[in-house]
This record gives C-alpha cells, structure tokens and sequence, in this order.
C-alpha cells in the first residue's frame, strides 16, 4: 500500500485502487476494512499521528511529500542538472550530478513488492530513465577523457541492453580512444550480427558512420584531454536544457544535496568502499546478515583456488549472468574446504551487500545432517523471515527463499554439506547471489544437473606446509629446524589441520623443539599413520588428535572419551560432571586443561564446544578405552542427570500440570535447580536440540524406562515452543521403548502425550486413536487416574472434531471415574472442560453449574491453577451470554492467577479474552492494550497464537480508522 501512494504522490488514491494494488489476485474479505487499517499503521509508521503526510482525501488517501523526501524525486533533479550541465559543456559538473544520481541506486526498483500491471509500468518507466542517467554520464566521462576506465562498465552494460545503440557507439569511442582500433571494429560487427539475426535490421546510419570513422582512423575521433567536448559533441537523447543556474551554484547545491547521501554504490565503473544492501538493514522484509564465522589471521597457501573463485565472481565484461553462480568446495576431512571458504568469503564480503550468510549442514556429523526443512528454517530467519511466515514442508520453504533472494546479491556458504540432495533445496533461483558449498562428497549431481563448479582441495605441498609452519610459529624458530619442520609437514599428510595441531603444540610449550614432535610423529604406534587414506577421513583425523589426546593426564584423558557419550559437540559443565562422577569444580578443571590443548573450547560461561570431528575421535576411544561397566555406567549418570534436569525444568514451566514422579536416583548426581519461569526456559533452550537425540540413545541402549520417562518430562516444553515435529518423534520411540520392554504405564503414558503432539499438530484422527489406544491400555491395567485424564483428552479432540454429544459423554465418563478414585483436582479440571463443551452445545445453565462446582471444589484443594482456568471459563461464558462486563471480572481474576504462578502462557490466554472482554464493553483502549500485552505474552512463550492476537489488533485499529 506504501508503494503504490508513493508512486501516485499527490494525488488522491481511491479505495477501490488501492485494494486492487495491494491484492492484485483479488482482494480479502474485509479488504476495505484492511485498507483502513494500513492507513493507521502507516501514520504510525511516518510518526504523523495528525493526517498531514498521509491524508484522507476522497475518495481514498493522498500521500503528500515534499520534493526531497523521496529518492527517485532526488534522482529526478540531479538527472536534470546533469542534462543541463552536459549541454552547456561543463563536463565536471555534469559528472558530479549524474553520478551523484546514480548513487541513488541499490538494485531494481520496488524489488521487495508484489508485482502489478501498474507497478511494472513504472519500473518500467524508472529503469529507463536510469539509462539514460547513465549514458549521460558514461557521456561525461567520454568528454573529459575518462574512456580508459569506461570499458569494462560499457561491456556489462551492453551485454545487459543489446539494442541500445548509444551505448554501443560509447564502447566503440572507449575502445578507440584507448587504443583499441581492432576491438572497437569488432564491436560493430558484434552489433551488427545481433541486429540481423534478432530483429532482421542493421545498425542506424549514424553508427555505421561512426564505423566508417574508426575504420579510417579519423583524427576527430581523438579528443584531447586538456580541452572540453567539441560544440557539436553527442548529448544523450532526452537531454534537454534549464537555465538558471550556474556550475558554481550547481556545484555548490550538490554538495549540500550529496551530503545527505550515502556515496556507497555497486554501480560499475565507480568506486564502492562499502555497498549498500538493496535493503536497508532495518527493513521488516530482509535482513542483512553478516554471519560469516572470524577468519584466520595466519592463513596460508591456496592461491591457485583463491584465483579460481575470484574468477568466479564475475568479470565487468563477462556476458550476464542466467543463474546464481554456484562452486562446490570437496576433499577429504581436515583438508581445510572450511577454512578456504571462509577465507575467501571475507575477502569479497563487501561484493555482497545484501549479507553473507553461513550455515552447517552437519554432513558427517556423527548422528544425522541437518534436515531439510531445518536448514531451510534457519536461511529464510537469517534473512529477516519471521519464523511465524516460515511455510512448512521442503517445497514451500524453498520456494519462499527463492523469493527472497530474489534480486539480492547475497553470499550462501553451505557448509559440510552431506550430498547434493541435501544442497539443492537451498540454491538461490536468480542471478546475483553466490554459493559455496563444501563436503567431503564430490557432489556430482550438482556438477551435473545444477551447473556447478567444482574445486578439488588437495594435500599441502611440502612449501606450503612449510610456509603454514613458519606463519604460526614464526620464520626463526621453523628455519632454524628446516629439517624437522619438513619432516612434520610428511608425517601430517599436508593436511592444514594436522599442521596446525602439531605447530600449536610447540608454540604452547616453549621447551618442546619441532624435533621433538617430528620424533614423536615418526613413531609408527602414534603417527598419524592415517591422514593419506582418501576414503576414511573420519579415521584420518581421529589419528590427528591421537598425539594431543595421549599428552592428557588420565583424568583429563577419560574426561575427553566420555565427551563421546553425548549427542552434541556442545555441552554444559553440569552434564560433565555427571558423566564423570564427580564434583562440578573438578569438571570444571578438567574441562579447562582440555580447553588449553585445544581439544574443546569455551563457548561461554560453564559451557563448552569440542569440534565435530573431534567428538567423533572422543567416541572411538570411549569405545576402545573406557571399560563397558564403566562406560554404561557413565551414559546412565549421564541420562539420569538431563532426566531428573528436564523434569525440574518443565515443572517450573508447568507447575501445575500432572508430572511424573521418578523414582530414586541410581546415582549420586547433582541435577541443576531453577529459581524461576525465564532460567529454566532458557535452560531448555540450550538443551532442547539434544532431547530427542538423547531419548533415542536411551532407547537403543537399553534404557526404555528413561526413555519414555525423559519424552514425558520434556513433553512441555515442546508443546510451549511449538516444537511439534520433534515431540511427535520423540514420543515415538519412547512409545516403540515402552512397547518393547512391555511397560504398560509407559505405553499408557506417552500415548496420551503423542495425542496431545498430534491434536496440537492438528492431526485429530492421530490423536484420537492415540487417546482411544492410552484408554484402553489404562483400562486394561486398571490405572484409574490415567484413565480419565485420557478421557478428558480424548473430548477435547471430540469437541474439535464438532462431536460435541461424544465430548461430553467422555467428559461426564471421566468425572464419574474421578469421583469413583477421589481426584478431585482432576475432577474439577474436567468439571471445567466439560463446561466449553455445554457452551458450545448452547446448554447455558448446565455450563455456569459445571463450572461453579469446579470453583468450589478448587478453592476446597488450593488449586491455584485449576482456579485460573475455571475463572478463564466463566469469562468465556458470560462473554457468550452478552455481559462482557462480568466476563471481564473472572478473567482479571484468572490472570491475577497466572501471574503469580509465572504461567506465562496461562497469562497470555486471558490477557487474549480480557480484551475480548473489554472490547465487546466499549472500552476499546484497555482492550488494545491487553492484545499488546497478550501479543508480547506469546511471543516470549514462543507459541503460534500470536497470530490471532495480531489479527484482534489489526482488526481494532481498521474500526478506528474508519471511525475517524
């Protein structure tokens, strides 16, 4: 809507416009409606609360600007200064307002927006008078005898607009004046056979005189440098002439203007310090990210790839591209694909000034590559995608980074990628953006189907080693052990990383000499005998760390095999410490003196990050050193510490909630304790990507209770940060664990969670067989407690699936059962359930009783939190009834509730109702504020209701600016 009142500036634009640019495939219901309501947002947005900027004029909005408030306003007039300045021959000038112009530029017009007829008209329309800016000033340049550096400029220019004859006569000029006779000759003839073979036509007559000239090697053609332009010098067609101002003013007024500009431009042929991103950094619609890992300082070698790539990256005269450009990066691991990557991304950063962009795919990682659609999840919020508009499903997300991409020339480095299958689906569609891709596969299908170029690292050679030596360590100490350095660079493979390890060990420990570690290299029992094997480079590597992991102190030494016990290279202190049976403060020591060998470092306070490669080393030795008792017995510490962590975290999140209760602990280990709602969230954060990982090794270890109890204590948390495809598959194989060790409580158990994962997925016949299966078997083992609360789930997927007589008949089932055993609590929970069933069914009277008896029965039991959902219920009912001011009392009391149990998510439901409340009161404020304060409620929780909050929100300011 901004676009199209900014193109129609001072003129009013009707509704029925207006909804036809902002829905050019056919407008909403309640466009009308939406329309106002931008309105509003938008004098939000240009702080112009009073209608000056942004006026209701009918029979829609007029956008009012000044001259100066509008780039292509600005553009405007410096173009017309410099066609002024250009035809009264001061050249300078001239040079100075054209380029100044197109400075101005970052990319194609309205790049961002939704295409229409009328918008295309006006790209269109803008596009070409950015040509003719630009001719204007190539023209400029030409007089003042700036064709040396104009060559290359015009070659792209005239690859991207081959018809345009004035650009082909400047190159031909260019070409000439440079002493390139024979190129600019073979230009026309370039010209003159894509006219005829495109369009059946040759070269105008004043081209083809202009041939004539340069054939004859006319001495008219030659301008002098220290003169202007001839009085009958070419003017750029459209020029035209504005007197009243003088060069000195002109100059003077450009200063002014120019000082406003960023003089930032990837404009060719004008130097660019650092370019602008096609879109500003604060934009809602792209971010531009800079994520791009430190470079290193000592880097060393690989000059021969540097210059292929820099290749790559587009030459001034290539022909223009069709396709993003796409390098695939393969050798063997600790070949250093990374590191080169990395490297030469830095040095072309600022050819990218729409961001550069780095993701590890996980390839060979040691569990499983990054999925997909995770990967894919992660590019578009690295771009500014909020997560709420990431589609799901691989095609769709895919699709939308096309789009987004689009236009932008953004630098994708794909890193450890696993295949080409996994790359594709994250490759650019458009030309302008740059992937690298590293693997250790030769990602042949994107050689073959996607047109990429593949570099092949090999070994260092012999030199480079040495130069890599003698970069770390310094030119004295690797010359005066030529020998033994050389010896070193043998014994590594030429692999950078074995390098790099052996010249840390030296410069770490001053006393030990290249010859000491040549020696210790030699011995064939702990070479790294390994390096060379091109098909095994994981064990390549394993054989790298061998050296550092033998230098280790026993402790030390079996602190790093136990690392391999984990699923994650990344890990807290805590967890160390319970693997290892000891204190957190010995961890802690331990965990430093393998930080000062390298072998992990220090992510931040009290957690840590040991490299892939490096983690897949720890769970070798783990294997072939720790003894299997202790092994086992390491990985149950380990698992029983993140179960009964879990379980204290998500009781914080949910206090209160149902729980298990776990047994005794096995083993003397120190889970960590949470103070309050946001340190547990934040530890689940942390954690949460290792659940899953972690119920799995529970699993195939032969931990099936840990299993599904660990899925059972971190069901929560997946449901608040809508982490739905992890929890259904977490409570899968704790299912398939339970099931296999016949443990029907916990069959019971995590089939009423993975209904609740599939009911809140929207998958309602999963969950329904999911409850009606956890019924049966909680019926068949006589665990009444269980059996109802499966009941009540089960109603409301019945209530979901508008079953409401079934809904309530497995409610009512549920009650009698609870008042059969004496769960109270339980029973007023389903009391109050049962209740949204009756309101749905229109039977008033038999929900405001259900949900009276609950409230009796909760203030009886202390239930704070039974309390503030009743109350929530009975805001619910007599806002159904008509009397929202009644409606408003019970949810204040709800939220009162919520609060002081930190439910947050508690909270930002009945902050939702409040303002329906309120809102259906005519207190319209109050109401906005509490969808403000829900809106914000929900996002801190990370939940998917957001969405409806912010349609309460857009649809409130539509009925205030239609009111006014």
């Amino acid at each position: 809507m901004l676009t199209a009142l900014v193109v129609g500036r001072g003129q009013p634009l009707s509704i029925d416009s207006l909804i036809e640019e902002v829905w050019p495939d056919g407008p909403p219901r309640g466009a009308v409606n939406q329309i106002h309501g931008y309105a509003v947002r938008l004098r939000r947005l240009l702080a112009d609360p009073h209608g000056r900027l942004l006026r209701t004029s009918q029979p829609g909005y007029e956008l009012r600007l000044d001259v100066g408030d509008v780039d292509v306003d600005r553009f405007e007039d410096l173009l017309r200064r410099g066609e002024d300045a250009l035809r009264g021959h001061d050249f300078e000038s001239a040079r100075d307002f054209l380029g100044a112009g197109l400075e101005l530029w970052h990319g194609a017009p309205f790049a961002d927006v939704p295409m229409t007829l009328k918008l295309q008209a006006e790209v269109d329309r803008l596009e070409e008078r950015r040509m003719t800016a630009t001719e204007a000033r190539i023209e400029a340049d030409l007089a003042l005898g700036r064709e040396a550096g104009l060559v290359a400029e015009l070659r792209t220019l005239t690859a991207n607009s081959p018809y345009r004859e004035g650009l082909w006569r400047q190159l031909m000029l260019a070409l000439y004046r440079t002493g390139r006779q024979a190129d600019a000759l073979t230009a026309y003839q370039e010209l003159r056979r894509r006219l005829d073979e495109d369009l059946g036509v040759e070269p105008t007559p004043a081209l083809s005189d202009l041939h004539q000239r340069i054939l004859r090697a006319e001495a008219g053609l030659d301008l002098p440098r220290d003169t202007p332009a001839p009085p009958n010098a070419p003017v750029p067609a459209g020029a035209t002439v504005q007197a009243g101002t003088s060069p000195a003013e002109a100059t003077d007024q450009l200063d002014r203007a120019t000082n406003q500009l960023d003089r930032t431009t990837d404009q060719p042929g004008r130097a660019a310090e650092q370019p602008e991103p096609a879109s500003s950094p604060n934009s809602p619609s792209f971010l531009v990210p800079h994520q791009l890992p430190a470079d290193l300082p000592d880097f060393t070698g690989r000059e021969e790839e540097l210059r292929a790539l820099d290749a790559l990256i587009g030459l001034p005269d290539a022909p223009p591209a069709t396709s993003p450009v796409l390098v695939a990066v393969d050798g063997a691991g600790g070949i250093g694909k990374t590191t080169l990557a990395l490297h030469w991304a830095h040095s072309v950063a600022h050819r990218f000034p729409d961001g550069q962009v780095h993701i590890d795919l996980h390839g060979y990682h040691p569990d499983a590559p990054l999925p997909t659609d995770a990967a894919l999840d992660h590019l578009l919020r690295s771009l500014g995608v909020d997560g709420d508009s990431v589609p799901r499903g691989v095609e769709a997300r895919a699709a939308l980074l096309r789009s987004v991409l689009s236009g932008r020339r953004v630098l994708l480095i794909l890193d450890n990628a696993r295949s080409a299958e996994q790359v594709r689906p994250l490759l650019p569609g458009t030309p302008g953006c740059f992937v690298l891709a590293t693997s250790r596969d030769d990602l042949a299908g994107l050689v073959a189907r996607n047109g990429a170029r593949r570099l092949t690292l090999d070994r260092f050679s012999p030199a480079t080693a040495h130069d890599l030596l003698r970069s770390i360590l310094g030119p004295r100490r690797v010359d005066d052990e030529p020998e033994a350095a050389l010896a070193i660079g043998e014994y590594c493979g030429g692999f950078p990383l074995g390098l790099r390890i052996a010249a840390e060990r030296v410069a770490r420990r001053r006393s030990l000499s290249l010859a000491d570690v040549a020696a210790e290299f030699a011995d064939p029992s702990r070479r790294l005998d390994a390096l060379d094997v091109p098909r095994d480079p994981t064990a390549a590597v394993r054989e790298v760390f061998s050296w550092s992991y033998r230098a280790l102190s026993p402790e030390a030494a079996r602190a790093f095999r136990l690392l391999g016990l984990g699923p994650s290279p990344e890990f807290p202190t805590a967890a160390a410490a319970a693997a290892l049976g000891t204190s957190r403060t010995t961890a802690l020591r331990l965990l430093d003196e393998l930080a000062g060998c390298h072998l992990i470092e220090p992510v931040h306070v009290e957690r840590w990050r040991a490299h892939d490669l490096l983690h897949a080393y720890a769970r070798e030795v783990l294997t072939a050193e720790e003894p299997p008792q202790e092994r086992d017995n390491a990985l149950r510490r380990l698992l029983d510490w993140i179960l009964r962590t879990a379980d204290a975290a998500v009781r914080m999140l949910d206090p209160a909630r149902r729980h298990l209760e776990l047994p005794p602990a096995q083993f003397a280990v120190e889970p960590q304790t949470f103070t309050g709602y946001a340190q547990a969230l934040d530890w689940c954060d942390l954690e949460g990507s290792a659940f899953l990982p972690l119920i799995r090794i529970a699993a195939d270890s032969g931990e099936a209770t840990t299993a599904w109890q660990l899925a059972a204590a971190v069901w929560s948390y997946y449901y608040l940060r809508g982490r739905a495809a992890e929890w259904v598959a977490a409570e899968r194989v704790a299912l398939d664990a339970a099931r296999r060790s016949h443990d029907d409580s916990g069959e019971a158990w995590t089939l009423n969670r993975l209904g609740v994962a599939h009911r809140e997925r929207g998958d309602l016949d999963e969950a329904r067989a999911c409850f009606q299966a956890s019924v049966e078997v909680r019926r068949r083992t006589s665990d009444r407690f269980g059996e109802a609360s499966s009941l009540d789930n089960l109603g409301s997927v019945f209530r979901m699936l508008s079953r409401h007589g079934d809904a309530i008949d497995c409610r009512q089932r549920a009650i009698e059962i609870q008042r059969e055993i004496g769960d109270r609590i339980g029973e007023a929970g389903t009391l109050s359930n049962l209740a949204l069933s009756y309101l749905d069914m229109g039977q008033l009277d038999e929900a405001f009783d259900a949900l009276q008896r609950a409230l009796e029965i909760q203030h009886v039991e202390g239930d704070e939190y039974g309390l503030a959902e009743t109350y929530a219920g009975l805001g619910t009912a007599h806002l159904q009834t008509g009397d929202p001011h009644t409606a408003a009392e019970q949810l204040r009391r709800s939220l009162d509730l919520y609060r002081r149990r930190d439910d947050q998510p508690g909270a930002a439901r009945a902050l939702t109702r409040l303002g329906d409340a309120l809102h259906a009161s005519g207190e319209h404020e109050a109401a906005r504020d509490c969808w403000r304060d829900a809106l914000a409620a929900h996002a801190r929780c990370g939940n998917s209701a957001e969405s409806e909050v912010q349609a309460r929100l857009a649809a409130s300011a539509a009925d205030l600016a239609h009111l006014s």
